[in-house]
């Protein structure tokens, strides 16, 4: 099932590239957001299998699907159409315009593989920090240049 996701498609959608057509992402989480006057908004946290992001805005035209229910953690959808946005603090929203739900949650077995938070710029998942080596001090042309924080007798 995990090559059911369209791989790389949260960082594609963040560059706004035109090649992605209809990818296929997983629910992680939907939140509702009441818009004050306004109808209230639905933000959805989505998946590509690789990474994760919750900036994502489902348009008020398609709030029934959130209000029935059809929208629920872990269903996989595929986007038609959609578009990202800038807004003012820099931060992105990709604005889901249409889509279909072509598995129910009921029929997913829970999270598909392992994504982490995208991070912009960041293509591969966050590798732990490696260990600095250690290396004796050296002298510098012909000096003995102690390190920060060394106290030289």
């Amino acid at each position: 099932m995990t090559n059911m996701l369209t791989k790389g498609a949260i960082e594609a959608l963040t560059k706004g590239s035109k090649d992605l057509q209809n990818p296929i992402l997983q629910l992680v989480n939907i939140r509702k957001i009441d818009g004050g006057s306004g109808p209230a908004r639905f933000r959805l946290m989505m998946s590509d299998g690789q990474h994760s992001m919750s900036s994502f805005m489902l348009s008020t035209q398609l709030n029934p699907m959130a209000e029935d229910n059809q929208l629920a953690p872990n269903c996989i959808c595929q986007l038609k159409r959609n578009v990202t946005n800038v807004l003012k603090d820099g931060r992105l929203v990709v604005v889901i315009l249409d889509m279909e739900v072509v598995k129910s949650a009921d029929e997913v077995a829970g999270k598909i593989g392992e994504p982490t938070p995208y991070v912009e710029g960041q293509s591969k998942a966050p590798q732990s920090a490696p260990n600095p080596s250690v290396h004796p001090l050296q002298p510098q042309n012909g000096n003995y240049v102690p390190s920060e924080g060394i106290q030289t007798p």
